[in-house]
């Protein structure tokens, strides 16, 4: 743990320990998580549909699966809009 101080314009500088050990350059683009006691800051993927890549493996949804639910909203959606 180590403290940090919020400037007059909001800022904070993450200690160098951390920066070194995460690999945080400088303009690391990092995104902002409100919590319930706080904020957690997380790296902004440089290839946001690659972060994706395998996240419903996980789920065990598969990709047949999604092409079905995607084909039966849009059949839905369709019947909707007539």
């Amino acid at each position: 743990m180590a403290e940090v101080v919020v400037s007059s314009k909001g800022q904070v500088i993450i200690p160098s320990r951390f920066r070194e050990e995460l690999k945080w350059k400088r303009g690391t683009k990092l995104n902002a998580q409100k919590t319930f006691n706080g904020v957690i800051f997380f790296p902004v993927p440089k290839k946001p549909l690659l972060a994706l890549e395998g996240i419903l493996e996980k789920t065990g949804i598969s990709s047949s699966d999604v092409k079905k639910s995607r084909k039966e909203d849009m059949q839905k959606y369709e019947k909707e809009s007539l």
